[in-house]
């Protein structure tokens, strides 16, 4: 009986979470380093890291005339590049990738608001954090049948 108690004592006291009284955290900067690679990372360091993509996507910046966006097409992620060439973003779209808090595709909704509480923004199809207070940085999960279908890190132009 002792040997039991004493065991329900250290999985309450080691258990992250709710049952320490902890507060879930929202997300914060350290969510934008993914894969190794840290928020504008260059296309170099991205080479290094994931090795030659795909395909890559070339698009004209929605609001900046004349500004050219890039995405790279791996068969696990997406990068996404800002006018300056560097990493801005990047979207999780097998399982297997987490996020640094443990995230992946495929994880149940309520554990992706376990790791991150409740979200800023939430429809039937995606649940949306800002991140750490930087403007337009945001972590967003696309959701289908309650499972995660992708994972974004990064800035969402508005």
């Amino acid at each position: 009986m002792r040997a039991s108690v004493a065991l329900v004592a250290l999985v309450l006291v080691t258990s992250p979470g709710r049952a320490t009284g902890q507060a879930i955290v929202p997300p914060d900067t350290s969510e934008l380093t993914l894969l190794g690679l840290d928020f504008g990372a260059d296309s170099a360091e991205v080479t290094r890291v994931l090795g030659v993509p795909d395909s890559i996507r070339f698009y004209e910046h929605p609001f900046d005339v004349g500004a050219r966006l890039q995405t790279w097409y791996y068969r696990h992620v997406w990068v996404f590049f800002n006018p300056q060439g560097r990493r801005d973003g990047m979207r999780l779209i097998l399982p297997g990738l987490r996020t640094r808090r443990g995230l992946a595709v495929g994880d149940g909704v309520d554990r992706a608001r376990a790791l991150y509480g409740r979200p800023d923004e939430e429809s039937a199809d995606a649940l949306r954090w800002g991140i750490g207070g930087r403007t337009g940085s945001q972590l967003v999960v696309e959701v289908h049948e309650g499972r995660l279908k992708s994972i974004f890190v990064g800035h969402i132009i508005d």
